[in-house]
């Protein structure tokens, strides 16, 4: 259970300043920003996010 855990969390830490560009750029469009900030929290669907 540690190992998944440890695996997991580099892909968290990448996602928190994923997950604030995609809150600033929602904000700058008028878009969802709930919708938005949560989307860029999880893990591989942040980046097709930020398309």
């Amino acid at each position: 259970m540690e190992e998944v855990i440890q695996q997991f969390l580099p892909l968290i830490i990448i996602s928190i300043p994923i997950m604030f560009i995609c809150r600033s750029i929602a904000i700058e469009k008028g878009k969802n920003v709930t919708l938005w900030t949560i989307l860029g929290l999880i893990p591989g669907i942040n980046i097709y996010s930020l398309l």
